[in-house]
């Protein structure tokens, strides 16, 4: 063990960037944490910032720029808010001070997937919303990818399409540009249904293929157009 640092319910992965790791402190916590990760470091001079937003952030951030991206709201991974609320928010990556935010209509629980200067967001409502970085967060669409279940976990973003899954265990393929649904498909076993609406799994593009894991469905690799 290198180091540690004490940090109030951190249920996401961390984001690195330039010697520097970003990380949510969630329900119980609130806020987001800047770690330097070298080695050596008292615990006063590991900790480059923290913030303390009005809503839990259980994601990590993503480094865009000058900036960090972090979703945040109320509700968690099992139960919605009886008020749902959401926000992006953009943070200057050195000082962790508030750049820009956006509203959403409830909680981004799932790591924003950045490219291109354009950030691809999932709604715990079941919403996909696509945001200009170079204007703000200025909207360029939004997209509802099932009515029923949340949108829990991350999006792959190729620059070309988008692959987001829901709870209740399908993948959705959308248009980049538009956010047009081009694919829906089934990822949970067809014989096993996945009754507890546990798909958190957040795809994974990597030479042209699609992973992805679901609640029955185990650990599956699609081949698309991307692939060809």
């Amino acid at each position: 063990e290198l180091w540690r640092f004490p940090v109030i319910d951190p249920e996401s992965s961390p984001a690195t960037h330039d010697g520097v790791a970003f990380i949510g402190s969630g329900l119980n916590g609130g806020g987001i944490v800047a770690l330097r990760i070298a080695e050596g470091l008292s615990e006063k001079d590991r900790l480059l910032w923290k913030t303390d937003p009005t809503l839990p952030v259980p994601v990590g951030g993503a480094v865009y720029e000058e900036v960090v991206l972090i979703g945040c709201g109320s509700g968690d991974f099992v139960f919605a808010a009886p008020d749902p609320e959401g926000m992006v928010l953009a943070l200057d990556r050195e000082t962790g001070e508030v750049r820009w935010s956006v509203p959403m209509p409830d909680a981004v629980l799932g790591t924003i997937a950045v490219r291109d200067g354009v950030a691809i967001c999932p709604v715990r409502n079941g919403e996909v919303v696509a945001l200009d970085l170079k204007s703000n967060g200025k909207e360029l669409w939004r997209q509802r990818i099932s009515e029923r279940s949340p949108a829990l976990s991350g999006p792959a973003f190729t620059g070309t399409h988008v692959y987001a899954t829901t709870s209740d265990g399908y993948l959705s393929v959308l248009d980049a540009a538009t956010g047009k649904v081009l694919e829906r498909v089934y990822i949970n076993h067809e014989s096993k249904p996945g009754e507890l609406g546990l798909t958190f799994s957040s795809p994974l593009v990597s030479g042209g293929r699609v992973f992805v894991g679901s609640e029955t469905g185990g650990l599956r690799c699609y081949a698309g157009r991307e692939a060809e």
